[in-house]
Order: structure tokens, then C-alpha cells, then sequence
């Protein structure tokens, strides 16, 4: 468990008793996401919004999104199928539709699948 007088408390993915933290979870969620055989990333920032994108080994494309600090709404814009939509935990949310508003924040979402996919 956390012990908070306890530094090494404050390290690592993993709680003493093996439990996962959260840390864990975003680890697993990148690596599925990412896995050997994807391409290099490309980053792109637009003010505070950042995006990173690359392809997974049979080609699938995949974005990751997130902003510096406070939670920016923007439009979301794709070509091709977006077959899903993660958050930084792994966490299934529901698919946004090409030209829909969404809402980015801090912690990364993940969108799989498009072909093309940018936010304005």
C-alpha cells in the first residue's frame, strides 16, 4: 500500500502488494496501442493541444491527443473508420462522428482506426 512518510511509496507501477496503480494501466494501454512493429510517432502541437500519431504493424492508424493544461474543446475531424476510442486507463469511450465537437484534456485519449484525423 501507500505509505505517504515512504518515498519509494511514490515509484514505480506497482503498489508494494503488487497491486497496479494507474500508472500501470496507461503503461498497458500505450503498449497495446503501440506495440513492437509501429512506426516511429510523429508529435504535432497546435497551441497547447498536442497530438501524436502512428501506425500500428498492419497498418491501422492510431492518434493520441491530449492538452498542456486545462481541458480544450475542439472539433474532430478523420477520414476512414474510427473503430475505437480509448482513454489514457484503457477504458472504452463511446466513438466521436467526423466534425463532432469533443472535449481533450490533460490525460491522453486514444482514437484507433482512421485514416487521416486532425483537431481544429
Amino acid at each position: 500500500g501507500l505509505k505517504e512518510n515512504d518515498r519509494e511509496s511514490h515509484f514505480g507501477i506497482l503498489r508494494s502488494n503488487l497491486v497496479p496503480k494507474p500508472a500501470y494501466h496507461a503503461y498497458r494501454t500505450l503498449t497495446r496501442l503501440c506495440p513492437p512493429g509501429s512506426t516511429i510517432p510523429t508529435l504535432r502541437q497546435a497551441g497547447d493541444l498536442w497530438i501524436a500519431a502512428w501506425k500500428q504493424p498492419d497498418g491501422t492508424g492510431v492518434w493520441a491527443a491530449w492538452t498542456e493544461l486545462a481541458p480544450r474543446q475542439t472539433r474532430l475531424t478523420f477520414s476512414g473508420k474510427l473503430s475505437g476510442q480509448v482513454n489514457l486507463l484503457g477504458r472504452e469511450l463511446p466513438p466521436a462522428q467526423s466534425g463532432e465537437t469533443v472535449v481533450i484534456t490533460p490525460e491522453i485519449t486514444y482514437f484507433v482506426g482512421p485514416d487521416s484525423l486532425d483537431l481544429l
